[in-house]
């Protein structure tokens, strides 16, 4: 499953979204619960203009696993995108909440973003 996960991640990298999003899919008839997977779906559908099924695809990620750091992250960037600043919050804070790397640089963005917020 990693494998569609990467591929899915390479597509969309290169712009390739339509592909990106085919690839997690087809791995995800495989297995429906490959939250690698769903974040992938997540991130192409998102990448695509979709935040409806991006959105599904992050939450379900979450469902199977609350503590799944790249899901809320992703989640967080679309809501703050839309506009939806509360729940852009919330994902952040998640975010903090999970992730165990005070050194890592995503920390560090998502500190800015809720430090920002509160100004």
């Amino acid at each position: 499953m990693e494998a569609y996960a990467n591929l899915s991640a390479v597509y969309r990298r290169d712009g390739a979204f339509k592909q990106a999003r085919a690839t997690a899919e087809q791995g995800l008839t495989k297995d429906k619960q490959h939250v690698g997977l769903l974040n992938a779906l997540g991130s192409a559908a998102a990448a695509e203009g979709d935040a409806w099924s991006a959105v599904a695809a992050f939450s379900e990620a979450l469902k199977i696993d609350s503590t799944l750091v790249q899901a809320h992250f992703n989640l967080a960037r679309l809501y703050e995108l839309q506009g939806k600043t509360e729940k852009a919050a919330a994902a952040y804070r998640s975010v903090l909440r999970h992730f165990k790397d005070e050194s890592n640089s995503r920390v560090a963005f998502v500190r800015d973003r809720l430090e920002a917020r509160e100004r």
